[in-house]
């Protein structure tokens, strides 16, 4: 299945997102910290948007993983030896995983390899090259 220009690029954002989504996480926590309980709503607005946002990134993030491991198995793009090892550098790695198998193998869409041909036929007895002599009996 070949990708068109629009689908690359959606899947680069959702390949892309969850480590953007980690520095927003780490800021919203910072911002919590100078923030504080103690002003009511200002806390808990942020709260919740960190949490919501969390909890749609998770979701997103098994939703892509789930996707490129359906893919690369239904696909010739990715070499049989490796499939195994991308599955599990996608589950163990996802974050910093899934930007790489999508430049690696979605952005750059590497053309199928051409079917292979069949051998060239040889019979299974050649005649011996002109000349030949059996080697003398001892």
């Amino acid at each position: 299945m070949r990708f068109s220009n629009r689908q690359k690029a959606l899947l680069g954002v959702a390949s892309i997102w969850p480590a953007v989504w980690t520095a927003i996480f780490l800021a919203g926590f910072m911002l919590l910290s100078v923030v504080g309980p103690e002003n009511g709503t200002g806390f808990t607005v942020v709260f919740y948007g960190i949490f919501a946002g969390h909890v749609l990134t998770i979701i997103e993030t098994f939703v892509v993983i789930a996707y490129y491991i359906v893919w690369m198995m239904k696909q010739d793009q990715v070499p049989d030896e490796r499939k195994t090892l991308w599955v599990v550098i996608l589950l163990m790695g996802n974050a910093l995983a899934l930007p790489i198998f999508w430049f690696v193998y979605v952005l750059r869409e590497r053309p199928l390899a051409p079917p292979p041909q069949p051998p060239v036929w040889m019979p299974a007895w050649q005649p011996p090259p002109q000349g030949w002599q059996p080697p003398p009996q001892r």
